[in-house]
């Protein structure tokens, strides 16, 4: 028998083949190499959706001013303004003319009449007043509704 060609006891099949640390670092190379292509594969994709984002800007008065819904809103807001305001102008022609009568009676009232007139007065003007601003805020809601 040659002695080249003898086999050596402890020689394996594996003998041809990459150590095992050899093989875990290709292992993880091709771990690395799939994990790159699926996020090119990935921000390429994100590339084309982000491309065919659009942004629109809506003008919500003037759409509310163009439709059939938005002006019949506007045109019940109206009515309920009108009908609100001429309560609100009523109110105070009222005031207005108790002021008058207030002012008239000064020389032939009391002093103590008088004061009770003028507090009853200031007491209902501003209660006018916060109605009138109560008013206002729940138009200015209905409004942006």
């Amino acid at each position: 028998m040659n002695p080249s060609a003898r086999v050596n006891s402890r020689s394996t099949v594996f003998d041809s083949c990459p150590s095992k640390k050899e093989g875990s670092r290709r292992w993880y190379a091709g771990r690395r190499f799939g994990a790159a292509l699926a996020a090119t594969a990935i921000l390429s994709v994100a590339g084309i959706a982000y491309a065919q984002l659009k942004i629109a800007v809506v003008d919500t008065q003037r759409a509310m001013m163009e439709t059939e819904e938005g002006l019949r809103m506007q045109a019940t807001l109206k009515k309920v303004f009108d009908t609100k305001q001429k309560e609100l102008d009523r109110k105070q022609k009222e005031l207005e003319q108790e002021r008058a009568d207030i002012e008239k009676q000064r020389g032939v009232l009391s002093q103590e009449a008088l004061q009770r007139r003028a507090a009853a007065w200031q007491q209902e003007m501003a209660m006018l007043q916060q109605t009138y601003v109560n008013f206002n805020q729940e138009l200015q809601k209905k409004q942006n509704e």
